[in-house]
């Protein structure tokens, strides 16, 4: 007992002291300082070389700003007080088409699958956003459609077609052959949407022909998230590139696939494949330029958005972000995004890299900075 007793004093003299020096340091203890965050420094790019008087218009004016670029047009939109503001230019910048669309709510109406068509015209789609009010309804509890537009040559509305529950994820790309339109997109009903965000989606592949009559549909996915990154066309075949979580359905195996249908998107071949596709920027002498090709893969005037072939030389058009708005930072730890200035950057080039010259303008929209 006399042992006991003396471990027991030992014991509650050893917590006392503990619990003096825990309540000392707890009153002593500082958070170690937290470095405030800021935004990087930016430097702007620097000019080279003289801008040709053709092409003085076109950069003064920026008008490829924006622009999605193909083989002899660069087409864009812009958002505007009562809805988009939907341009086509030719290499040389002379305006081809101009129109004005109206929408009631730019949040919920978006710009996709904007092309120019064979005839001269254009074709876009008006994707409505599905998504939940505050009140627990669902923009597509109002029975609102996705319209798909075609302008004629000389900007008039051909024709329109109105595609009730076919959200604007359903139109991420369109193609055009002799025989109609090709729209590739994800497939996400109201009712999987409304299951929550990371709902899962399939492949969605809508046929129509040149007058907008629906001739055909076609899904592609299995119980889990597909995705498609990207629909070429070869020797009259679509060719897709798949990336696949599912293990049922038309994937067998999580991962990317190669998916080949012909024009009436009846199967050919499918299968996995090591390959993985990237945006499509333009192309040179026949040749597809995507972003992980050695002619923009690292290049050093911002982030590429386009690529242009003149013929005697290359023109690559990219948005290099030059600074930040200031804006209110919540704490030493800031997480969310920051708006940024930026100019876009247009630089002639030979197909071997060579820089024949380069220029920036200040671009009229701003970009976002995501802070974590």
């Amino acid at each position: 007992m006399k042992y006991l007793r003396i471990f027991l004093i030992a014991l509650g003299l050893y917590l006392a002291a503990g619990l003096v020096i825990g309540v000392a340091m707890m009153e002593t203890h500082i958070e170690p300082s937290r470095p405030e965050y800021r935004p990087p420094e930016y430097a702007k790019v620097q000019p080279i070389g003289t801008v040709p008087a053709e092409f003085t218009e076109i950069v003064e004016k920026n008008l490829f700003e924006n622009g999605s670029t193909f083989r002899d047009r660069v087409l864009r939109y812009w958002l505007t007080d009562t809805g988009y503001l939907i341009q086509m230019y030719d290499l040389q910048g002379n305006l081809l088409i101009q129109h004005n669309r109206q929408v009631a709510d730019t949040h919920t109406y978006h710009v996709k699958s904007l092309i120019p068509t064979a005839d001269g015209g254009l074709l876009y789609v008006l994707g409505f956003n599905d998504h939940e009010f505050s009140d627990g309804t669902w923009q597509s509890d109002l029975g609102v459609s996705s319209t798909v537009v075609k302008l004629d040559r000389e900007g008039n509305v051909e024709w329109e077609r109105n595609l009730d529950n076919f959200t604007g994820y359903m139109f991420d790309d369109c193609l055009e052959t002799d025989s109609g339109f090709y729209f590739f997109g994800e497939l996400e009903t109201p009712e999987t949407k409304k299951q929550g965000i990371y709902s899962p989606t399939d492949i969605h592949i809508l046929k129509m022909d040149k007058t907008g009559t629906v001739l055909k549909t076609h899904i592609i996915g299995g119980s889990d998230y597909d995705d498609l990154q990207d629909v070429r066309l070869e020797n009259g075949n679509f060719v897709l590139y798949c990336n696949s979580q599912s293990e049922d359905g038309d994937f067998y195996t999580p991962g990317f696939w190669l998916y080949t249908l012909d024009e009436n998107l009846e199967r050919i071949t499918w299968g996995p494949t090591q390959t993985r596709a990237f945006e499509k920027l333009g192309e040179v002498d026949g040749r597809r330029v995507d972003r992980v090709d050695p002619l923009v893969k690292n290049w050093d005037a911002g982030y590429v958005t386009g690529v242009l072939d003149y013929g005697d030389f290359i023109l690559i058009i990219s948005v290099n972000t030059t600074g930040y708005i200031e804006t209110e930072l919540q704490g030493n730890w800031f997480s969310g995004i920051v708006p940024t200035t930026q100019e876009t950057v247009y630089t002639a080039c030979m197909p071997d890299g060579t820089i024949l010259w380069r220029t920036a303008v200040e671009a009229a929209e701003t970009g976002l900075l995501i802070i974590r």
